[in-house]
Order: C-alpha cells, then sequence, then structure tokens
C-alpha cells in the first residue's frame, strides 16, 4: 500500500489500486513477502472464489459499493486476512454438493452488499465445521411455508438443531465509545445495541427451539491500534458472563428460542493464551488460536432448560476449530496440507 502518512491519500489509493479480478489478487499475494506456504495456499485461495464467484466479482463488488470487499482486498497485506481467504475458500470446497448452497452463492453474486457477503461467510463457517463433524449438513433449509428456514441445520439425532445467523458490524454508538480511555472506565455498553438486534432474531429461532449464531464485529472486544475496546485486555471469564447475562435476560423473553453462540472475528486479542471456562448458568468460553497467527474467542450460551447435549455439539465444533483447516485442505488435496 502507499507510504503516504496522510490517513486519507493512503485510503484512496488503497482504493485505486484494490484487485478488480481474483487473478489480479492472486498475483499481489504471490509477490508478497508471506512464507512460500501461505502464498501457494492464498493463490490456489483465489482460484477458488474466482471459479465460485467468477474472476470479476472483486471488482463488481467495488463499483457498486464504492470501496473494496475489504476481507478480500487486505489479504496481500496482513497474514491473518490472507489465512481467512483461504479458509473461506476451503469452507466453499468442503460444502460443494451441500443443500442450499447454490441459493446463498446466488445471493453473494447478485446481492453485492458486505452486509450480505459476511452473513454468508457466517453461514459458511457453521456449516463447515458441522460437516467433519457430522460428514453432513444444509443450509437454507426450507420448511414449508409460514415456517421459519433456518441458515444452518445441525445434525442432531432425531432433533436437528436449527441455527439462524447474525452478523454485526461496527455501529456509530460503538465506535464514538471506543475512542474513550479504559481509564475513564469505558467498558462500551456494545450490550445495548447487540441486545436490541437479539431480540428482532431471536423471534425467528424462538418458533422450534432454534439457536442464534452471532458474530460481532461491531467493537464490543476490539483490539485494533485504529479501535479498542476497554473490554479487549479483560479475562475470559469476564466477557463470557457479560455476554451471558445480557443474553440470558434477553432468552427469557423470546420464546422458546435454545441459545446463542457468540464470537469475535478471528483476529488479535490481548491475550493469546488457548483458554476454555465453563461458567455457573451452563455456558462456556473459548478462546482457540487458529492457522496464520489468528484468535478466536467462543461463548456458548445456552438459555435456561435446553439439553446439555446440544451445548456439546457446539462444543465439539469450536474446541477443535484450529485443526479444522489442515483437515479442510487435505480434503480439497493440497500439497503440503498438513503443515
Amino acid at each position: 500500500m502507499s507510504g503516504s502518512t496522510d490517513p486519507t491519500a493512503r485510503a484512496a489509493d488503497f482504493i485505486r489500486t484494490a484487485p478488480r479480478t481474483f487473478a489480479d489478487l492472486s498475483t499481489k499475494i504471490n509477490a508478497s513477502t508471506y512464507p512460500e506456504l501461505w502464498k501457494s495456499r492464498g493463490v490456489w485461495a483465489s482460484g477458488v472464489l474466482a471459479e465460485v464467484l467468477g474472476d470479476d466479482w472483486p471488482g463488481k463488488f467495488q463499483a457498486k459499493a464504492k470501496q473494496p470487499y475489504l476481507r478480500f482486498a487486505l489479504a496481500p497485506y496482513t497474514l491473518q486476512h490472507v489465512a481467512s481467504l483461504v479458509e473461506f475458500a476451503a469452507r466453499l470446497r468442503v460444502l460443494d454438493g451441500s443443500p442450499g448452497l447454490p441459493t446463498v452463492l446466488r445471493q453473494m453474486r447478485s446481492q453485492l452488499e458486505a452486509g450480505v457477503i459476511n452473513s454468508a461467510r457466517l453461514q459458511f463457517d457453521v456449516a463447515a465445521l458441522e460437516k467433519r463433524r457430522s460428514n453432513t449438513v444444509a443450509l437454507e433449509v426450507d420448511r414449508g411455508p409460514r415456517n421459519w428456514k433456518p441458515d444452518v441445520m445441525l445434525a442432531h439425532g432425531e432433533s436437528p438443531i436449527g441455527v439462524e445467523c447474525l452478523y454485526m458490524g461496527v455501529g456509530d454508538e460503538v465506535a464514538v465509545q471506543l475512542q474513550k480511555s479504559a481509564a475513564e472506565g469505558a467498558e462500551i455498553d456494545g450490550w445495548k445495541r447487540i441486545g436490541a438486534k437479539l431480540a428482532t432474531k431471536a423471534g425467528q429461532p424462538a418458533q422450534d427451539g432454534g439457536w442464534l449464531r452471532c458474530e460481532l464485529d461491531e467493537g464490543m472486544f476490539a483490539n485494533e491500534p485504529f479501535m479498542k475496546s476497554a473490554l479487549a485486555a479483560a479475562p475470559l471469564e469476564h466477557k463470557g458472563a457479560q455476554l451471558a447475562q445480557g443474553a440470558l435476560e434477553q432468552m427469557a423473553i423470546s420464546g422458546d428460542i435454545h441459545g446463542v453462540v457468540f464470537s469475535g472475528l478471528p483476529g488479535n486479542p490481548a491475550s493469546k493464551e488457548d483458554e476454555a471456562h465453563s461458567l455457573p448458568d451452563g455456558s462456556v468460553a473459548l478462546r482457540r488460536t487458529l492457522p496464520g497467527e489468528r484468535i478466536r474467542e467462543t461463548f456458548i450460551i445456552p438459555n435456561a432448560g435446553t439439553a446439555s447435549p446440544e451445548c456439546k455439539v457446539w462444543l465439539n465444533l469450536y474446541d477443535d476449530e484450529p485443526s479444522w483447516l489442515q483437515w479442510a485442505l487435505m480434503q480439497a488435496g493440497l500439497p503440503d496440507a498438513d503443515r
């Protein structure tokens, strides 16, 4: 990216030079300073996306959104982003042939909006983990007129678990709070926004005792140079307890929803040690190290009265997440997938 120190100039230069095709993205990744293993994987991932979405998808997205899709465009510049690109391509490969996948891909090709793409990525996240666990998964499950249509269906004996996926991006009120220092006691009240969205989305899985899977990219636990929350360095148990308290209060008035699973984007939290905590209310807080120098924190929060076997399904999915990418690349037949 540009060497200019002016943020506006750097942003303009980045947008101007962002890849307009996946072939261009592949070239930029191959010219990066990454280890050869990640270069080759990034080139492979770019090819998969060109095949599935169309080589000119990045340019089409930018033409409509007036900016590049950052999670792809940043792949040549940070190891975390190229690892996420490879992970996304691997999900597409292992989900190939799964019921409902073509529907989601059509939406990604036609609805060129970041919210649509991020929601689809979260669907693929859950579905691809489930593919390894049970070897079967379905997306966009049509259960007939006037019935809730789960984004993902998890195998669970005779009672499959329906999942509604919700991606939450940064909101203005959260960004304002993030500008305050921890010394000012600025634990951002991100729960107000999360709780409001939970109240809206919980109505669908509450119809049939489903779960809500929520990815928080709204800054509640942000730990980046440009965006920091006072909660970033909080103990994992503290984060889990805070989320559980708010989620349980909301679920108590949201019908028959069975639980909520929260996580942040795989990134760079203040602590990099793997942890797992079982909380008194039955919730579980996990921190796991992922390939590409990334960390993910995941919080599994069952509603009161939810059977523990359902929680174990979620725990199996995310407790073993660190080894998923290696498994997926081996399924795709990549050389050096076991490295």
